[in-house]
């Protein structure tokens, strides 16, 4: 057969007549070939995935255990890996609720604080009021006081009285 082609000219295309000399018991042979060594890739490859020895000596059978088969139970590996992630999910849920409580106590810390910068706040407004007030009727009596003191000083200089002997 190897004869054959590479006799042939580089032509794309093999004549009928050639095709014909081809014998149909070669064609088996090949196809019998190539279908073993594809089972045996299969063969290889369904071993590896398996973990199982692929150097197999000659006493030893390729057998089908389907309890080595990966995707076999992949039902249950889902369930692991479900159960894996709610053990995380439960533990996050843990940290977070010990999360939220610090700041749950730390707002109330914080309204507490708060309730008391108020109480402090009215405190001070109030004291600035009543200073305010005091400062206002100590500003009408220094006024009053004034006024009183410059009707006694132009009294003093009125020329229509007499002056006194006894103050010149």
């Amino acid at each position: 057969i190897y004869s054959l082609f590479a006799s042939q000219s580089n032509s794309p295309q093999l004549d009928n007549d050639e095709l014909k000399q081809i014998d149909a018991d070669d064609l088996e042979e090949m196809n019998l070939k190539w279908q073993m060594a594809m089972l045996t890739v299969r063969a290889r490859r369904f071993l590896q995935r398996t973990g199982r020895n692929l150097r197999a000596n000659g006493t030893t059978s390729i057998g089908f255990d389907i309890s080595k088969v990966e995707c076999y139970n992949c039902h249950m590996k889902g369930l692991e890996s479900v159960e894996a992630r709610l053990v995380v999910y439960q533990q996050n849920e843990n940290v977070f609720e010990k999360d939220i409580k610090l700041l749950k106590f730390d707002v109330m810390l914080r309204d507490n604080d708060l309730v008391e910068l108020r109480k402090k706040f009215e405190v001070a407004k109030k004291e600035k009021d009543e200073l305010k007030h005091t400062l206002e009727n100590f500003q009408t009596s220094l006024k009053n006081l004034m006024f009183d003191c410059d009707e006694v000083i132009s009294s003093e200089l009125d020329e229509s009285e007499p002056k006194s002997p006894v103050y010149d």
